[in-house]
């Protein structure tokens, strides 16, 4: 039970520390992986792999104003003779061109330790960090200098589409719409159209208003001035 600090019989690999360095850009950053057991009698495999943590292996990865990543993501493997209880690993750091200080003290990449043949591998201390130091100085490019998106400009809500204009229908003619006599002048003179008070009493669309025209037929015809056109 490796949290008791007893070593373990069986061999058993693992990270002794969990971070390494810092170390400089533009050089090695290192990290060192441990063998411990009482049963190690033959050669012992161990593969790693190179992660990203902080520190990011490509340059879109780590910042659209740098000129590299932070690292050389190369994988390899390590071999332990027996009697040989460490083994070193390199990993390559790159200048990147941007200062990083105001984001993170010292970035760090991870090496995690899988594919172990003839040895165990402690789960719990299998990922360690290298830290690096970044040389680039203030005045240059700051880091994480991405342009923000501009906001999609305002777009106003389009004006409500005007109503249909309002359409005015014609009247309805009434049906029975009465009759009506015209007075014209003539050599200041009425003119009466041939209509007698029983013609209008007789047609159905006027009856309602016979005893008026009658009466006005009446008023009409007896003055002097009315000339009674045939």
């Amino acid at each position: 039970d490796l949290s008791e600090c007893k070593v373990p019989v069986e061999p058993t690999l693992y990270f002794a520390q969990t971070t390494f360095g810092p170390f400089k850009e533009g050089g090695n950053g290192s990290a060192i992986v441990s063998l411990m057991g009482t049963n190690i009698t033959s050669e012992i495999k161990v593969k790693y792999r190179i992660a990203a943590s902080s520190a990011y292996p490509t340059l879109l990865q780590n910042d659209y104003c740098a000129t590299a990543g932070d690292f050389n993501a190369t994988d390899g493997e390590l071999t332990f003779s027996p009697g040989e209880s460490e083994q070193e690993l390199f990993v390559q750091l790159l200048e990147d061109g941007v200062w990083e200080q105001t984001l993170v003290e010292n970035e760090k990449l991870a090496v995690v330790l899988y594919g172990a043949t003839g040895a165990d591998i402690d789960e719990t201390r299998n990922i360690g960090y290298i830290g690096i130091t970044d040389l680039d100085h203030k005045n240059v490019t700051i880091g994480y200098c991405l342009t923000p998106v501009p906001s999609a400009a305002p777009s106003s809500a389009p004006s409500a589409p005007p109503s249909a204009a309002p359409t005015f229908e014609p009247t309805a003619v009434p049906t029975d719409s009465p009759y009506t006599v015209t007075l014209a002048t003539v050599t200041s003179a009425f003119v009466l159209s041939d209509v007698s008070a029983s013609d209008i009493s007789s047609r159905r669309d006027l009856s309602v208003f016979k005893d008026v025209l009658v009466a006005v037929i009446d008023v009409i015809s007896s003055r002097a001035d009315v000339t009674k056109v045939n």
